[in-house]
């Protein structure tokens, strides 16, 4: 399995053209919003994780895999306006259509399927990969490594190009996890455990090493203060 999803990222490395993968991000770090579609277990999927990648970066994006939904969402979308399509055929009717609709009212659109199909043939920027998929239909598909890397592509190109804007919004999201992610004491506690622990402390006077525990509270607490001031909650 792991030499299938080697030659499926060799695949997007000789295929996807860059300047495709730029024109992609261009019109997401420009975009009002971006919908992104996919029908299926491994599209759905895909779909969900390109909008857990993107909104890191600012971006109002949602992913969308209910065929009716897409139709709706589709029937929303203005000129300033972004869809992603994923579909490992290409020939997801449901998918198409979704994608002929939101074009219909002038929204751009993106596609990360196969080549030469009915929905790379329709979008304005094709990031298209063929990947011969797995014999053995026990292991997951070859194009979702293939997919999955070029979804990373255009959000971290995305996310240079929107540059500022999007370093503030993911430092807005690294402080405000920190900050309500539980097990800070758990933590420290170990880790003051592993030094006391450390063969070449353990033979030390019980004095030297309240003084080592001493010097690493004051090192965590100030090391805390510093993030505090680092990643604290800007309004701006």
């Amino acid at each position: 399995m792991f030499g299938e999803a080697h030659k499926a990222l060799n695949a997007v490395e000789r295929q996807v053209a860059p300047e495709e993968v730029m024109r992609a991000a261009d019109l997401i770090a420009t975009a009002h919003q971006v919908a992104v579609f996919g029908l299926g277990g491994s599209s759905s999927t895909l779909a969900q994780e390109s909008q857990n990648r993107l909104f890191r970066y600012g971006v109002m994006v949602s992913a969308h895999s209910d065929p009716y939904v897409m139709r709706m969402i589709a029937s929303t979308l203005k000129p300033n306006d972004v869809v992603i399509a994923i579909s490992a055929t290409g020939r997801s009717r449901e998918v198409v259509d979704a994608v002929a609709l939101a074009k219909h009212y002038r929204a751009k659109t993106i596609c990360i399927t196969a080549p030469n199909t009915d929905l790379s043939q329709l979008c304005d920027v094709r990031l298209t990969v063929a990947v011969p998929e797995f014999p053995d239909t026990m292991k997951p598909t070859a194009s979702r490594f293939a997919f999955l890397a070029i979804i990373d592509l255009i959000s971290v190109a995305a996310g240079y190009r929107l540059g500022a804007t999007a370093q503030e919004t993911l430092r807005r999201v690294k402080y405000n996890v920190l900050s309500h992610r539980k097990g800070t004491e758990t933590r420290t506690a170990w880790r003051l455990t592993a030094v006391a622990a450390s063969p070449a402390l353990t033979k030390l006077p019980s004095l030297v090493l309240d003084a080592v525990h001493q010097d690493l509270h004051l090192e965590l607490t100030v090391s805390f203060y510093q993030q505090s001031r680092v990643f604290g909650p800007s309004r701006g």
